[in-house]
């Protein structure tokens, strides 16, 4: 209801803004859901993006490099945890479930196929990200006390994302965007909030941090629950059935997806082991840099993702050809940006971070292939063009480019790392571009 009413009331406000030419032309009916949806998207997600923005800015200055480099470490495991403990099945949902999405008790029969798979995944996550700590830990000379506490905060967060991630299913199925919205300014609104009340008090650490980001992943869980148990009837034991069902449309993705659960924390994992203190927060800072982009994340998978998987098989092909020269554009602009005018990134890292100019145009440059890669990669993933010689290919390809630059570039500084992460993903853009132009073709 509260979603119907903030379209209604996003459709009044454009109607009233748009000139009468605009609203009498032919092609109007069919633009108008479109605005009303990108419209409320983009200022919702706006706002979310702004308050990450606002706490990742202040966060580069109230944290001292030794402090902002635990945060980064201990980030980086608990998402490859989070990663492994998920592999794809919570994501499953809304594909599963299909145009089912009015029965509650579909929606929560593959909830519940979920919710086992996690609850599986859990112990050997927790077990890697443990080995993991201790081996990073150890090389950066950390106490082992400080190694045990972020472990322990970290798989908490880990635990508590279970409730995120399931429960957002039945909102994105019944396009609950706005809830969805709402709930992460919230959380990010707290967060910020938490940040200041630790730079005031002086506590403002690593541990403190990565603690209350865990505590923040259960608040959004708890909030995506409340609108969710409206929507769906989870039973108390899943079908077998179902999750043999999610099993095998998981299957063909599973081999990339476990590359990408490491292959996205490559970056700090190679220089905690091969650099210093300092470049690890060198590198989570460039990270950071990421956030510019992140506003198109939800896009890419709200919406690029399912329009493309509803289209007729027919305009397939033009629509491809419109988002190839979207995407040129994109990257070249962004790139352009990051080579000309640097000084704004630069002033977003912060002084500990002036002095990385060339890492910034890497790291943007980067960041916006990444977005590429992702878009393509969802066009193929809701046309099920995925099979497993793509993903085995595609595993070979960015496996080759990052080996290949490691070879020639120096993997102890934060330069050479980010220029690793640069050719991975430009070589993750190759296999889903090609997928695509291949079934697109065949489609025109």
């Amino acid at each position: 209801m509260a979603e119907s009413m903030e379209g209604s009331f996003a459709a009044d406000w454009l109607r009233a803004a748009m000139p009468a030419f605009v609203r009498r032309h032919p092609h109007w009916s069919r633009l108008e859901p479109w605005l009303v949806k990108l419209g409320t998207f983009f200022a919702g997600q706006g706002l979310v993006q702004g308050l990450s923005f606002l706490s990742s800015f202040f966060l580069l200055r109230w944290m001292n490099v030794k402090e902002y480099a635990v945060f980064t470490l201990a980030f980086s495991v608990q998402c490859m945890m989070a990663s492994i403990v998920d592999l794809g099945f919570s994501g499953s949902i809304v594909a599963l479930v299909g145009a089912r999405v009015d029965d509650p008790k579909v929606v929560g029969g593959y909830m519940a196929a979920a919710r086992w798979w996690r609850n599986h995944l859990m112990p050997p996550a927790f077990a890697l990200g443990a080995v993991v700590f201790y081996i990073l830990g150890s090389r950066q000379g950390w106490p082992l006390w400080l190694i045990a506490m972020l472990t322990v905060l970290t798989m908490a967060g880990v635990w508590l994302n279970v409730l995120g991630n399931l429960h957002i299913a039945p909102l994105l199925t019944r396009q609950r965007i706005g809830w969805i919205q709402w709930a992460q300014m919230l959380v990010a609104a707290v967060r910020l909030a938490g940040y200041g009340l630790g730079h005031l008090t002086g506590v403002l650490v690593g541990a403190l941090v990565t603690a209350q980001n865990s505590a923040l992943i259960g608040l959004t869980g708890l909030l995506y629950r409340r609108e969710a148990l409206t929507l769906a009837e989870e039973p108390a034991q899943s079908e077998p059935a179902l999750r043999a069902e999610m099993r095998k449309f998981i299957s063909p993705q599973l081999p990339t997806m476990i590359f990408y659960m490491f292959q996205g924390q490559i970056m700090v994992f190679l220089i905690s082991l091969l650099g210093q203190t300092k470049n690890i927060a060198e590198v989570g800072a460039l990270s950071r840099l990421q956030q510019l982009f992140a506003v198109l994340l939800p896009l890419i998978t709200w919406i690029v993702g399912p329009y493309f998987a509803k289209i007729d098989h027919a305009i397939i092909g033009r629509r491809f050809v419109l988002l190839t020269v979207g995407m040129l554009a994109f990257v070249s602009v962004s790139g352009a940006v990051a080579y000309g005018v640097p000084e704004p990134f630069l002033w977003i890292l912060g002084p500990n971070y002036r002095h990385l100019r060339a890492e910034v145009f890497w790291m943007v440059l980067s960041a916006a292939v990444a977005i590429v890669a992702a878009v393509y990669h969802n066009v193929a993933y809701y046309r099920r063009w995925i099979t497993l010689g793509v993903t085995s290919a595609h595993i070979a390809v960015v496996t080759c480019a990052m080996a290949g630059t490691a070879a020639l570039v120096d993997v102890s500084t934060a330069l050479g790392v980010v220029q690793i992460g640069l050719a991975g993903a430009v070589a993750a853009v190759l296999i889903p571009v090609a997928t695509c132009l291949r079934y697109a073709r065949r489609a025109s």
